[in-house]
């Protein structure tokens, strides 16, 4: 079981060097607190709605689930936007409202991309030199050896690409009271997309609401 685990492991960390496994490989984050307000307002306190702005619904749907499940492991309960107002119908603003109210809603998340591109990385070409061996066998009192060599062979000389996603994060009060905003930027792997990179900046959101003592 132990071997089995270790492989397992060493199976996920090899596929991540390799840029195969979906992930976020960098996070950057520069973000403003409204001077005007007393620290002990600003803590985000239960509940929370997260609210992932002009996405679309797959992006969405992770940028909220990633910034609820964040908020959770700092003992904060957050609704998504798309659970409390389900996009298959109309709302005014009259009827979320009357809904945030409803459910005690004390701040609100939005996030909104600012630019999505795709850094593109050139993976120069390397000579990789074969593998020489020796092999030898006895016949009576005589050793007879043979040496192979492996060929070689050209690694690399491709361009890889990775999503990049800028997003703008704002902190208000239902009553559009602006608490805190921040422009968080995430880097996925060649695998990711840009879901995967909306679920790191949603990550990297909640960090930085940590370090500006909102949370």
């Amino acid at each position: 079981m132990m071997i089995r685990s270790f492989l397992s492991i060493f199976g996920i960390v090899w596929l991540t060097a390799c840029g195969l496994v979906p992930v976020v490989t960098k996070t950057e984050s520069a973000s403003a607190v409204d001077p005007s307000t007393r620290a002990e307002a600003m803590k985000l306190t239960s509940p929370v709605l997260v609210v992932g702005y002009r996405m679309a619904l797959d992006e969405q749907q992770a940028m909220e689930t990633a910034l609820v499940e964040a908020l959770a492991d700092r003992k904060v309960m957050a609704y998504r936007s798309l659970d409390l107002f389900p996009p298959t119908r109309e709302w005014t603003e009259a009827e979320q409202r009357a809904v945030a109210a409803q459910r005690g809603i004390r701040q609100i998340i939005m996030a909104v991309p600012v630019t999505k591109d795709t850094d593109n990385l050139y993976v120069p070409p390397t000579y990789v030199p074969g593998q020489t061996y020796t092999q030898g066998s006895w016949m009576g009192n005589t050793y007879t050896a043979t040496t192979y060599t492996t060929p070689g062979y050209v690694a690399g000389g491709y361009t890889v690409s990775r999503p990049v996603g800028i997003y703008g994060i704002t902190v208000f009060t239902p009553d559009d009271k602006r608490r805190w905003m921040a422009r968080v930027m995430a880097r996925g792997s060649t695998a990711a997309n840009f879901n995967t990179v909306a679920g790191g900046a949603a990550r990297e959101a909640v960090k930085r609401l940590v370090a500006d003592g909102l949370l």
